[in-house]
């Protein structure tokens, strides 16, 4: 009867240490997984900027070309620079937000600049 009792433990203790180990290898896989998508985030809004400028860039050559003013033109830079500041801040701040907020630690900055610089770093570290 002890022998049957001790099995039972022994069965029941294994089947809890598996669930415990299983939960924390699948936080762990988590972490990974918010990890990259936050990067793979910030790489999406970085090419979606590039070629947000590049058709500013033909918007302005053809503002230029139909004999447009130049102050004009420097006003429609400035008005787009700032349209595109805002964008970006506005990225971030949503991002934040609805990150899961038991992984919102993994987010290390606070404004445009210091995601791309987060970014930097990872792809060196990468390359490394």
């Amino acid at each position: 009867m002890i022998d049957l009792v001790q099995a039972a433990l022994w069965f029941f203790g294994g089947v809890l240490l598996h669930r415990m180990l299983s939960s924390l290898l699948e936080l762990g896989q988590r972490a990974v997984f918010a990890r990259e998508l936050l990067q793979d985030s910030i790489r999406l809004a970085v090419h979606m900027i590039e070629d947000a400028k590049a058709a500013r860039d033909l918007k302005y050559a053809q503002l230029e070309e139909s004999g447009c003013d130049s102050e004009v033109i420097d006003f429609s830079k400035s008005v787009d620079d700032l349209a595109m500041k805002n964008w970006q801040q506005s990225f971030i701040n949503k991002m934040i937000s609805t990150f899961p907020k038991q992984y919102r630690g993994l987010i290390t900055f606070e404004d445009w600049k210091g995601a791309i610089k987060t970014l930097d770093k990872k792809i060196k570290n990468r390359r490394i």
